[in-house]
């Protein structure tokens, strides 16, 4: 079975992002998009082993469809100080 590299990678991406948050008292901005799920279809799946990843999807070309993306307001992380950023518990 291939090895899941999204989850591999999480954890690193969130403390990393974590810290640059901290350091430098960046807002966070949700963000969300519906709709781009439905331009691909997925039709079926073939195996492939053979090249390190689960399967290979069999989709159709990309089709005309809406999206919706929207942003949410900017979180902050509170009044914390440059230094709360080495502290990652």
């Amino acid at each position: 079975m291939a090895r899941d590299y999204r989850r591999a990678w999480l954890p690193f991406v969130l403390n990393s992002l974590r810290y640059i948050v901290r350091r430098t008292g960046t807002p966070i901005v949700p963000v969300t998009s519906v709709g781009a799920e439905e331009t691909a279809p997925l039709f079926g799946k073939i195996p492939a082993s053979f090249l390190g990843i689960p399967y290979l999807p069999l989709t159709s070309p990309p089709l005309p469809g809406w999206w919706t993306i929207r942003f949410g307001d900017p979180r902050r992380m509170g009044e914390l100080p440059p230094e709360a950023a080495e502290d990652m518990s």
